[in-house]
């Protein structure tokens, strides 16, 4: 069962290459979720529709190595990417509607990412 879960993780997320571990748990939207890296070399995927002016909530702990970020719009382009991020919180807003892709990338990392999507009024 713990190995299963663990495969579907990893499909879902589209991490390649993985070197340390990294479980994610999903949140109430497909946007939403928390990812718990432990000495983690990767890179990890995720694909979500936002609307205009819904922003995404972003936590980043990072107690060990380098994580890296970046979030793009099939249509709007790239909305946000930081490197070497260290531990911060930070909003984006989605200036359209669109498909966005979050690359969420470990170097030796350990720590958490969390993001949470907040529909506009």
């Amino acid at each position: 069962m713990l190995l299963l879960a663990a495969v579907t993780a990893l499909t879902l997320t589209g991490c390649s290459g993985l070197k340390g571990s990294i479980a994610i748990t999903d949140g109430k939207s497909d946007a939403d979720f928390t990812a718990a890296l432990s000495s983690w070399s990767s890179e990890m995927t995720r694909a979500f529709g936002l609307g205009k002016g819904d922003t995404l909530q972003v936590h980043i702990a990072c107690e060990d190595g380098n994580v890296s970020l970046a979030i793009e719009g099939a249509r709007a382009g790239e909305i946000y990417a930081g490197n070497n991020l260290s531990s911060m919180f930070f909003t984006v807003t989605a200036q359209e509607q669109d498909t966005y892709t979050l690359w969420l990338t470990g170097n030796n990392a350990s720590g958490t990412v969390a993001v949470k999507s907040v529909a506009a009024d």
